[in-house]
């Protein structure tokens, strides 16, 4: 979720309907600020401090499934969360955010423990990297800075140990060649089928191709360059896009919502040879986490082929 850096996340995504929400729901809030720039004063937006508890989050994340690049950096996204709980004095909202950061209803209910924890391997990288365990001391002194007794770092452990759960759990879908086993695939197909339910009811629809695990996957596959289980899966049971005519668009994501609550969406537009395409991406969230995405294109045949069909409409 960047918004600082370069890149912002793409409006058509489910990270994208995120950080929207949030930005509406006002989980942060990006405010105009005074900078100095080159002896000349600016009013630059700022997220506040909630936007960079879950870059920190975030992060943390990353470094528990594997994903991260900088697992280096591990120790300094400690220090600065732990500066950030310290500093809140709404401490329940801290936690709530970190719960919706995994998809839980309570990260305080969640079992501390682990398999393999993720307090063995900071301590174990820490070793690595000739560091030593300190309380608050300068980052720029190469020793690792967050309080191990400190709520922040309890509670960061409890969620990255429930990511590295999660991630491992992932794991056991692929088989020894790293391809789905049968189980998963039967999972997958049975995620769909509230789509083959809802989706006929919903007038206004041109037609339906897939866009989950098992679509994409399978497309993967198939080109033989990419291990499927280092490529892992979305968690998201069950997406599609679904073709509507212009005039329609709106009126097909209202009967949408209508039918599900819990919907979250968000419009946009995509460059096309000859002109634009209106779009609207709608994911379905539960306890904070996406189990479903429905992307509404106003897209031709021409400019977006489907290949995968979805239900009978």
């Amino acid at each position: 979720m960047e918004l600082i850096d370069v890149t912002i996340p793409r409006r058509n995504t489910v990270e994208g309907v995120e950080v929207w929400d949030d930005i509406a729901s006002g989980h942060f809030v990006v405010k105009s600020e005074s900078v100095g720039i080159q002896g000349h004063l600016q009013q630059l937006p700022f997220p506040d401090v909630f936007y960079h508890l879950r870059e920190q989050l975030e992060m943390l994340c990353e470094v528990a499934d594997n994903s991260s690049r900088h697992q280096d950096k591990m120790c300094k996204r400690f220090t600065r969360l732990d500066e950030i709980y310290e500093k809140q004095e709404d401490k329940r909202r801290v936690t709530r955010l970190m719960s919706a950061q995994i998809g839980v209803p309570d990260i305080m209910k969640l079992d501390p423990s682990g398999k393999i924890t993720i307090e063995e391997r900071i301590y174990k990288r820490i070793k690595e990297q000739g560091k030593k365990v300190a309380f608050r001391l300068d980052d720029s002194s190469s020793v690792f800075s967050a309080n191990p007794a400190s709520k922040a770092y309890r509670l960061g452990l409890r969620m990255m140990n429930a990511v590295r759960a999660a991630a491992d759990v992932q794991q056991k879908k692929f088989d020894i060649y790293g391809n789905l086993t049968p189980k998963t695939v039967e999972e997958l197909k049975k995620g769909r089928e509230w789509l083959f339910k809802l989706l006929p009811q919903v007038s206004g629809l041109i037609e339906v191709a897939w866009s989950d695990d098992l679509i994409l996957l399978g497309i993967l596959r198939e080109n033989g360059y990419l291990q499927l289980n280092k490529i892992g899966m979305s968690g998201i049971p069950c997406a599609a896009v679904c073709r509507v005519l212009d005039s329609k668009l709106e009126s097909v994501s209202k009967a949408i919502r209508d039918k599900i609550k819990g919907v979250q969406g968000q419009s946009y537009q995509t460059a096309r040879a000859n002109g634009y395409s209106r779009g609207i991406a709608l994911v379905l969230f539960e306890d904070g986490k996406a189990i479903a995405m429905l992307t509404l294109t106003t897209a031709s045949r021409e400019d977006v082929a489907f290949l995968a069909s979805g239900p009978a409409l």
